[in-house]
């Protein structure tokens, strides 16, 4: 079995799946084999001079990376504040830890204010372990 790209106009319109002995002869469309190819082709692909790229990302799914890159990193601030809090109201924390307690909070309220909506221009703020 061989997988075809049918293209039109460069771009891809249908992926199929035929036998290797199949006659695509009075087919309307081009078809490439993409059976070898690393990249997994899928409707939407270009293809010019031989070779296949993806497609622009759709707004949407701008948004949809955004607000899991948001959600994660909201985690990983929440995580931090926690365990620096803990410390906190256990009465064992340091100065320099208070201090990283404070940045946290101030990094994690940034985070909570992005609009994902705004993708994919997204100034993400830096989390206060990384800045210079």
């Amino acid at each position: 079995m061989r997988h075809y790209a049918v293209i039109d106009n460069g771009v891809v319109i249908n992926v199929v799946v035929a036998a290797d002995d199949m006659d695509f002869t009075g087919w309307p469309h081009e078809r490439v084999d993409v059976t070898d190819n690393p990249e997994r082709v899928t409707l939407g692909y270009r293809y010019a001079d031989g070779v296949f790229s993806a497609p622009p990302k759709r707004k949407a799914e701008f948004v949809a990376e955004a607000s899991m890159k948001k959600g994660l990193v909201i985690a990983n601030a929440r995580y931090e504040v926690t365990e620096l809090r803990t410390d906190l109201f256990l009465g064992d924390i340091s100065d320099v830890d208070r201090k990283r307690l404070i940045a946290w909070r101030d990094h994690l309220r940034r985070l909570e204010r992005i609009d994902v909506q705004a993708a994919p221009d997204i100034d993400w703020p830096t989390p206060p372990d990384e800045e210079a």
